[in-house]
């Protein structure tokens, strides 16, 4: 089914496309075409992705629990990342002994 879409789909597209499926490596250009995609192409590229996620992986899905706890939400760095970090003037500030009370 995707050998005969890709023939329908830009060339660049369907050539970067037909070189993941074999294996090969793509080219920046090749990716940027990619990621420029809309339409057929975007379709094609999912279906590929899929394709080759199942190919490494197959259908087998796990996960893990991940626990992170933090010492502290105090962090002058202010990036914006996360919603949860405090100036170490505010009130909501916090640091978790680091030995049991």
């Amino acid at each position: 089914m995707i050998d005969s879409l890709l023939r329908n789909a830009d060339p660049v597209v369907a050539s970067a496309l037909d070189q993941a499926l074999s294996g090969k490596d793509i080219s920046v250009g090749e990716a940027v075409k990619l990621f420029d995609s809309n339409g057929i192409e975007l379709n094609l590229l999912v279906m590929v992705a899929d394709e080759l996620r199942r190919r490494t992986l197959g259908d087998y899905t796990t996960y893990v629990v991940n626990r992170n706890i933090n010492f502290t939400n105090v962090c002058i760095k202010q990036c914006g990342f996360c919603a949860f970090s405090r100036d170490f003037r505010e009130d909501e500030g916090y640091f978790l002994p680091t030995r049991r009370l």
